[in-house]
C-alpha cells in the first residue's frame, strides 16, 4: 500500500521508485492481487500514459507482470490501459516498447481483449516491432500477434498491414521462441482463405516444413497446424508436396493435430 500511495502523491522520483518496486513485486503471483486490491492498477496506467520515460518503462513492465494473472487483466482494461500501451508500442523507446508489447500479449489472451486491441489500432505497430525491433522486442510482439490472430476479425487487418512476411521471416531465422510464436500466428492466420494464399505466395511453406522436420516439439506442433490449415484443397497440397513437405503433410493429416 505504501508503494501505491507514492504513485498517487509522491514526488516524481518517488513515483518512479514505487513503480519499480511494484514491478518487482508483481513477478510473484501471490503479490498481484494485493497490488490490485490496494488500487495499484489505475496509477500505473496513468504513468504509462503521461509519466517520464523511466516511469513509463517501469509502469508498463509492472502491468505486463500483473497481466499474467487471469483475474487482473480486466482491471487493467477497465482502467483504460490498452490505448496508452498501444501508444507506447508506437512511440516508446526499445524497453518501453518491449514492456508494452509484453503487456498487450498477456492482455490478448482474453477473447474480449483480442477484439479491443485490434479495434484500437494495435496490429500495425506490433507488426512494425516484429519487422525491426530487437530480438526481445520481436519475441514479445510476435507473441501478441499470435494471441490476436486467434480472433477471426483480427486476421484480415494483420494481413492487410503487411504482417505475413515478417512472421515468415521469424519462422525462417528467428530465435526458438520467435519461431514458435510466429508459427502459431501463421497457423491461426491460415484459417482465413485469402491469407492462406498470401502465406504461400510469400514463401511461407519451406520454413514451416523445415520447422516441422527440425524444430523443437513445440515448434513442430505450431508449424504442423499451419501446414494443416494451409492444405485445404488439392492445389495447396500439391504446392506443399512440391516444396518438400509431402511427408510432413502426411504426418499432419494422419497424426495428432495440435492447437496453435
Amino acid at each position: 500500500e505504501t508503494h501505491v500511495r507514492k504513485l498517487h502523491i509522491g514526488s516524481e522520483a518517488q513515483k518512479g521508485e514505487a513503480a519499480k518496486e511494484l514491478r518487482k513485486l508483481a513477478r510473484d503471483a501471490a503479490n498481484r492481487q494485493p497490488i490490485v486490491d490496494a488500487g495499484g492498477v489505475p496509477p500505473l496506467v496513468v504513468l504509462v500514459r503521461g509519466g517520464t520515460d523511466a516511469h513509463k518503462e517501469q509502469a508498463a513492465h509492472a502491468l505486463a507482470n500483473l497481466a499474467l494473472d487471469d483475474a487482473i487483466r480486466k482491471h487493467i482494461v477497465d482502467a483504460g490501459g490498452v490505448p496508452p500501451l498501444i501508444l507506447l508500442v508506437v512511440r516508446g523507446n526499445e524497453k518501453q516498447k518491449e514492456n508494452a508489447a509484453a503487456a498487450l500479449a498477456s492482455l490478448a489472451v482474453d477473447a474480449a481483449n483480442k477484439k479491443l486491441i485490434g479495434g484500437a489500432g494495435g496490429v500495425p505497430p506490433l507488426i512494425s516491432l516484429v519487422e525491426s525491433g530487437t530480438d526481445s522486442v520481436k519475441e514479445k510482439a510476435a507473441a501478441a500477434l499470435r494471441n490476436l490472430s486467434r480472433e477471426a476479425t483480427n486476421r484480415k487487418p494483420i494481413g492487410d498491414a503487411g504482417g505475413i512476411p515478417p512472421l515468415i521471416a521469424l519462422v525462417r531465422s528467428g530465435t526458438n521462441t520467435q519461431k514458435e510464436h510466429a508459427a502459431g500466428a501463421l497457423a491461426s492466420l491460415a484459417r482465413d482463405a485469402a491469407i492462406r494464399k498470401t502465406i504461400i505466395d510469400a514463401g511461407g511453406l519451406p520454413p514451416l516444413i523445415l520447422l516441422v522436420e527440425t524444430g523443437t516439439d513445440s515448434q513442430k506442433e505450431k508449424a504442423s497446424v499451419a501446414l494443416r490449415n494451409l492444405a485445404t484443397d488439392d492445389t495447396d497440397e500439391k504446392r506443399i508436396a512440391d516444396a518438400g513437405g509431402l511427408l510432413p503433410l502426411v504426418q499432419v493429416r494422419g497424426g495428432t493435430l495440435f492447437r496453435a
